[in-house]
């Protein structure tokens, strides 16, 4: 009897629609500031939120951190001296939620000249030079032609003459428009890559196990990555290479396998026909991953431990670890299904 079970559903929906995303132009804008759980947004010049601008998450298309309460426009005392602003949402940090929350901002930019002057606006907890700490936001914007000097974000409330508030093109866990995957493929034109679509035959194997910080690990990935090495796959670890590298890394291999986290997010850049098996803490996963999966051409497949094999811890640093009580079990059936996986897909 295997010690693992196929995935069950998905945590959310997985819609794509085929539209493209609306865009609102505002004039005499009243840009509040990001505070967690606070007021923070673009509200027009009647002191409403501006709808295109607020990122909702399921089907019930509920706030994330965010309260919309109409604001009284006269509390900003200043201009923004630029004219005109591209609003691109909050700047998320994290890896994972910068490529479903605030990439997909930039779906406009897939028709766009890249060598067009353009001013962009975003919500920002820290300062903006925060951001030379995160190169992997320096590197994705940068292959777009976008310098972390054409952005700006406000302390204060801020009026603001003019600007286009695109509506994001990924609605997490609920749809998703396939102008993004247009746009990472451009993105991923502007890294400048040499190497060649799944020219590697050996598997890949997604390890989580140098991560300090994250939404969940596995406590038992060492053996995920002894099972890896001595199957002959390819081990990966995404926190050590700059994002051009996980491209790259991701384009050699048809058959990637990995426990579910962020880098599976950036298939989205890589080319289609990629068969993924990944292990999951639960029969139940993300849509997002599912989204991703769609509008990528990636054929996925989701696994996850017996509910009786499998604890989860919660922490700080990291959020929760999942402590497998008999990994080395888990570990050969689980890459059975990969080896498995991968003949079928040969």
């Amino acid at each position: 009897m295997s010690t693992i079970i196929p995935g069950g559903g998905w945590w959310g929906e997985t819609n794509v629609s085929e539209e493209i995303p609306r865009t609102q132009r505002v004039f005499n804008a009243l840009y509040m500031p990001y505070v967690y759980n606070e007021v923070w947004g673009i509200f027009d010049a009647r002191g409403r939120i501006v709808e295109e601008a607020v990122d909702r998450y399921g089907s019930r298309k509920e706030l994330q951190h965010q309260k919309i309460n109409d604001q009284e426009i006269s509390q900003a005392v200043s201009w923004a001296s630029t004219k005109n602003f591209v609003y691109f949402g909050q700047l998320n940090l994290h890896y994972g939620h910068f490529l479903i929350n605030t990439f997909p901002r930039l779906w406009w930019l897939a028709k766009d000249d890249p060598g067009k002057p353009r001013s962009l606006l975003c919500h920002l907890g820290p300062t903006l030079s925060a951001l030379e700490g995160f190169k992997f936001i320096g590197d994705i914007l940068g292959a777009l032609g976008i310098r972390l000097s054409d952005i700006e974000a406000f302390d204060a409330p801020m009026r603001i003459s003019c600007v286009e508030c695109p509506e994001s093109s990924m609605h997490e866990q609920y749809a998703v428009h396939p102008i993004l995957r247009e746009l990472a493929l451009k993105a991923a034109a502007g890294l400048g890559l040499t190497v060649t679509a799944n020219s590697r035959p050996e598997p890949l194997y997604i390890s989580k196990s140098r991560l300090k910080r994250a939404v969940g690990v596995f406590e038992n990935e060492d053996v995920f990555e002894e099972a890896a090495r001595s199957r002959g796959f390819r081990i990966m670890y995404p926190e050590t290479m700059t994002f051009a590298q996980q491209v790259a890394a991701l384009t050699e291999h048809r058959v990637v396998a990995g426990t579910v986290g962020s880098a599976f997010h950036t298939l989205l850049f890589c080319p289609p026909g990629k068969r993924l098996i990944g292990l999951n803490p639960g029969p139940d996963v993300n849509s997002n991953f599912g989204l991703i999966d769609r509008i990528s051409g990636v054929n996925a497949s989701y696994f996850a431990p017996s509910p009786d094999l499998v604890e989860h811890i919660s922490g700080q640093e990291i959020l929760t670890t999942h402590r497998l009580l008999d990994p080395q079990a888990i570990a050969r059936d689980y890459f059975l299904e990969v080896e498995k996986a991968a003949l079928e897909s040969a």
